[in-house]
């Protein structure tokens, strides 16, 4: 029996809900909308301060993460579901060889406490950004618990934010 997709709506409104509650912006994307699956855009908590008109904002102003449940083939669905969190690092990198950039990640990932981050082409595009990625597991007869998910949300955002730093600093000489 696979996880359909109103169930995934209903476990990410959930998630979404508990969000709204404490304060961490949230809005459930439809299937095909932008991506291939029901999927929860979460603005991730920063140390920058959102600008006045979040319409006209540019990504590198908005820490966005996308939450999907991962599809896994039948024998994995009967114990378990995965949701996936993803995140994409905007900040300025022209001024920085991949050398570097890959350097940096490799140090930011001994640092982070859950994920991990990756340098590589953006799916559908031959862009190359910094990516955040963790994925949490738990029984599929089980809701995600939805303090675990908002934890590690704001781990995210620490560790968008510290990456972002790190490529900032090593794009200015500092590091």
């Amino acid at each position: 029996m696979r996880y359909s997709e109103k169930e995934k709506r209903k476990e990410l409104e959930v998630i979404s809900e508990f969000l709204d509650s404490v304060e961490i912006a949230s809005e459930i994307v439809p299937k095909g909308k932008l991506f291939s699956d029901v999927s929860l855009l979460v603005c991730l908590p920063s140390i920058e301060e959102l600008p006045d008109e979040i319409e006209t904002a540019s990504m590198e102003q908005v820490h966005l993460a996308s939450l999907c449940f991962g599809d896994l083939d039948e024998e994995d669905q009967r114990i378990s579901k995965y949701l996936s969190f993803y995140s994409q690092i905007h900040t300025e990198m022209k001024t920085l060889d991949e050398e570097t950039v890959l350097r940096l990640v490799n140090q930011m990932n001994q640092r982070v406490r859950f994920g991990h981050y990756f340098y590589g082409e953006v799916e559908g595009s031959e862009e190359k950004l910094v990516q955040y990625r963790a994925t949490l597991v738990c029984a599929a007869e089980d809701q995600m618990d939805e303090s675990v998910v908002a934890n590690m949300i704001l781990e995210m955002g620490v560790g968008y934010d510290m990456m972002k730093e790190a490529l900032k600093e090593a794009a200015e000489g500092k590091q």
